[in-house]
């Protein structure tokens, strides 16, 4: 299978699909830190998609899995032939606090020449609110460079923020698919992350959601979030 990710561009797609749905071992897990670190990976496709299988794989915080993904979003952050994204990714969800924060003033320069890159940044932020002066900081960065696109998606965590009940619509967005399915987004979590520490949502409102996330959600990372709030 792993000569297979290097010689076959055409059966990658089928490939990390299939490791997706078999879900982590280490053997998987090399094979994709392998291909991700190696010379073939040269295209934003594949790098997405390799990215996606390991966001999605259920994994504890402190597993040796997890400490080799911080250090393949590391390691394919310098490679210029990378995307940015894919550690932007990684990082969100393995990441310590301090870890994302490091990550994202190192690569200032590189996010805020992309609105597609800043856009993916600026959703990082619900991991990132104990830090209220780098959130102000990465806002007023936005804001200077005109990244309309980025602007936008930190209106969207605003009006989140200042909400101050669900509504029907809401309540079908948490429930979408069922979180028990077997992989929950990564945008969803953040998105679920900002409504737990808002300020304005009633306690018995994000009580009623915590209760829901713990129940339902399977991966322990995005569980380990939500119990903290």
């Amino acid at each position: 299978m792993p000569e297979h990710l290097s010689s076959s561009p055409e059966l990658r797609d089928a490939i990390f699909r299939y490791y997706s749905s078999l879900g982590p071992s280490k053997s998987r897990l090399d094979h994709i830190c392998s291909y991700l670190e190696s010379k073939h990976s040269i295209d934003d496709v594949s790098m997405f998609s390799a990215v996606r299988v390991l966001v999605g794989w259920h994994i504890e915080w402190n597993d040796d899995a997890a400490h080799r993904i911080r250090e393949l979003a590391i390691q394919i952050e310098k490679e210029d032939r990378h995307n940015l994204v894919g550690s932007v990714w990684l990082n969100a969800k393995y990441a310590e606090d301090g870890q994302l924060r490091n990550f994202i003033n190192y690569n200032t320069s590189r996010w805020l020449s992309s609105s597609f890159l800043a856009r993916q940044v600026v959703a990082t932020l619900p991991r990132l609110r104990r830090m209220q002066k780098l959130c102000t900081e990465i806002e007023r960065k936005v804001s200077d460079r005109g990244l309309s696109g980025a602007a936008s998606v930190l209106r969207n965590l605003d009006n989140i923020r200042l909400a101050e009940k669900f509504d029907g619509r809401d309540i079908l967005y948490f429930k979408h698919g069922n979180a028990a399915d077997k992989t929950f987004p990564l945008h969803k979590f953040l998105i679920c992350l900002e409504v737990l520490q808002s300020e304005n949502f009633g306690s018995e409102e994000k009580s009623k959601l915590k209760r829901f996330l713990l129940e339902n959600v399977k991966d322990p990372i995005y569980k380990m979030f939500f119990a903290t709030l």
